[in-house]
């Protein structure tokens, strides 16, 4: 299936920042691919695949920090919620409470 996105694939905030999803190049806003994958990274989530949530929330936490307006990282905060009730017995959903965290209280002080 040529052309289409792999299921659950690792992107970069570097890629997300210039289009370049899955090999192919998106002109769409970065700020919009970010949102898209956050609602990937939210359906993850409510399905228990702290694994894959990890995947898509990486890419975004990794987009440069012009680019994170006010409703991602509202977004990401919310995500972080849900991730909470998880740490306790996921490692990876531990972590990505901690990298949340700490982009919080970055774009907190800008």
């Amino acid at each position: 299936m040529r052309g289409r996105p792999r299921y659950g694939g690792a992107h970069t905030g570097h890629d997300l920042a210039h289009g370049r999803l899955c090999g192919r190049v998106d002109t769409s806003p970065p700020e919009f691919r970010a949102a898209a994958e956050l609602d990937a990274a939210q359906a993850h989530l409510a399905l228990g695949d702290a694994e894959a949530t990890y995947h898509r929330i990486k890419c975004v936490l990794e987009l440069p920090v012009e680019l994170l307006t006010a409703p991602i990282v509202g977004r990401v905060v919310t995500a972080r919620t849900e991730l909470r009730a998880l740490a306790t017995r996921i490692p990876v959903a531990r972590d990505m409470t901690q990298q949340i965290d700490h982009l919080t209280t970055y774009t907190a002080e800008l």
